[in-house]
């Protein structure tokens, strides 16, 4: 699975240099830039499967009932900041600086 990681930033880094070259005029880039993106979307949906098929109930079997409690405490936590970070708005004007800085 940590090779999983590796090959997504490298599918990320495929499209935006196809995205850095389609901006310099090589409208031919537009391929590599959906190919790497689709890829991207193939290799995430299949990485979060193994983790909810077969990391997380692998983790179940290890912890114990408190130390999962603690967990979720700690990840409720970590959601409420990333939340006030990541709301619906602040990630459209993300996208949007993305969008200006690539295109």
């Amino acid at each position: 699975m940590l090779n999983e990681h590796t090959r997504g930033r490298n599918f990320v880094r495929g499209a935006l240099e196809g995205i850095e070259e389609f901006k310099s005029g090589k409208q031919g880039e537009l391929q590599s830039i959906y190919e790497n993106l689709g890829n991207y979307a193939i290799l995430l949906q299949n990485h979060i499967d193994k983790e909810n098929n077969i990391l997380f109930p692998m983790t179940d079997q290890v912890f114990s009932d408190e130390e999962q409690r603690r967990l979720l405490v700690q990840f409720g936590e970590v959601e409420n900041r990333a939340e006030a970070e990541f709301n619906h708005a602040n990630s459209i004007q993300k996208i949007n600086k993305l969008v200006d800085i690539y295109l």
